[in-house]
């Protein structure tokens, strides 16, 4: 039994057609004229790259018409326009993507002089301009002039001036190889892997700031040389600590009564043997521990 539409004609303009023929749809092989970076991947189509474009009239320069190809990158399939510009007999990336610059599209333009746009519309205004380019002349031969003459004042003897530039190079040179082993003593230290650059005032300023709120507020602290209180040795500390204990006693009452005095720390100095019971706890020059908890009783 055949089917329901078996035998049944169905023509291409029917409205249950499967594939309309689109008149306004103009499919053609188009070539990229120049090398394309395309905006969504970031990579580049080359010149002569071959793609099916949709072409399309989109507007008219007098009465030549401009054409507009749309295309899809082979990467990431972003739709790019492309389109004609008569009046400068060229392409241009409309969107979806950026013409990339070389070197001899550079060359190839033509040079455009400096008051082109700008035409005098009548004779003063002409005139203005005239004497302004005769000023911009005279300044420039005048600075040409100056260069020229340095140049001969400097390069009259080339063995002398070489022989300066040497000097000026080598010292230059130690003072960077000297700078290079205190960033390299610097990175071993500290264990980085990423390049020192050169101090800045703004890094000297944000470095004094940290000091001092490192050291604190106190006069007596600003005035210290820092790296007296860095030194290693015993005596440099000694003294600061004492320094110290009777700074802050002056400046706060309440820290005197923490300040020990001589006596106290002399009497330090001396480990006890016995405890306050009368029991022994130094025996063969080792220490054991004693329990001074007070009983219920003695309290």
């Amino acid at each position: 039994m055949q089917g329901f539409n078996m035998g049944k004609y169905i023509p291409p303009e029917g409205p249950n057609a499967k594939r309309k023929f689109d008149k306004l749809r103009n499919v053609i092989r188009f070539e990229m004229p120049f090398p394309v970076w395309c905006n969504n991947c970031e990579n580049i189509i080359q010149q002569g790259t071959r793609f099916n474009a949709v072409k399309k009239e989109i507007g008219s320069y007098y009465t030549t018409k401009i054409w507009s190809f749309s295309l899809k990158c082979h990467l990431c399939s972003n739709p790019i326009d492309v389109h004609t510009d008569p009046k400068n007999t060229e392409y241009i990336v409309a969107s979806g993507g950026r013409r990339k610059i070389e070197p001899q599209d550079i060359n190839e333009r033509p040079a455009k002089a400096e008051n082109d746009e700008k035409v005098p519309s009548d004779a003063i205004e002409a005139l203005e301009t005239q004497l302004t380019q005769q000023k911009s002349e005279k300044h420039n031969s005048s600075v040409i002039n100056f260069i020229y003459e340095k140049n001969e004042r400097l390069w009259s003897d080339p063995f002398v001036s070489s022989q300066r530039l040497r000097k000026q190079f080598r010292e230059r040179k130690k003072i960077e190889k000297k700078q290079e082993a205190k960033d390299l003593s610097l990175k071993n230290r500290a264990a980085l892997d990423i390049d020192i650059l050169p101090p800045s005032s703004s890094d000297k300023d944000k470095a004094l700031l940290l000091l001092d709120n490192e050291l604190g507020k106190n006069k007596f602290i600003r005035k210290l040389d820092y790296r007296r209180t860095l030194m290693p040795s015993s005596r440099t500390f000694s003294t600061f600590a004492k320094f110290a204990e009777t700074s802050f006693a002056k400046k706060d009452p309440f820290a005197r009564k923490f300040v020990p005095s001589e006596k106290l720390r002399s009497e330090q100095r001396k480990f006890p043997t016995e405890n306050l019971k009368g029991e022994k706890i130094l025996e063969d020059n080792s220490v054991s521990l004693v329990n001074y908890e007070v009983s219920d009783d003695e309290g």
